[in-house]
């Protein structure tokens, strides 16, 4: 690598070389690809069908200090634990 003193102000950045572009030419498509007035089509078929509903809902499952657990749809304050039957205040 050369060193060079440049005064400041006197910088000029180096110079670009333009290539010439050339595009790459893309085969025809074929003819069945061709819409009815002639043009390309994008080769992607499109079908519509009806739209259903899902519900959502949320499962917890609660475990007590006796090591039963199960699961409720409803997140509730206090439980009876269905082995043990102590009465017990849920955390989350």
């Amino acid at each position: 690598m050369n060193e060079r003193n440049v005064v400041p102000g006197t910088f000029r950045p180096p110079e670009r070389r333009v290539r010439p572009s050339v595009e790459p030419q893309r085969p025809a498509p074929p003819a069945a690809a061709l819409g009815p007035s002639g043009e390309a089509g994008s080769g992607m078929e499109v079908q519509e069908e009806e739209l259903g509903t899902v519900h959502a809902q949320h499962m917890y499952k609660l475990r007590c200090e006796c090591g039963r657990s199960w699961f409720a749809l409803e997140l509730p304050k206090l439980v009876q634990c269905p082995a043990c039957h102590k009465p017990s205040l849920v955390s989350e």
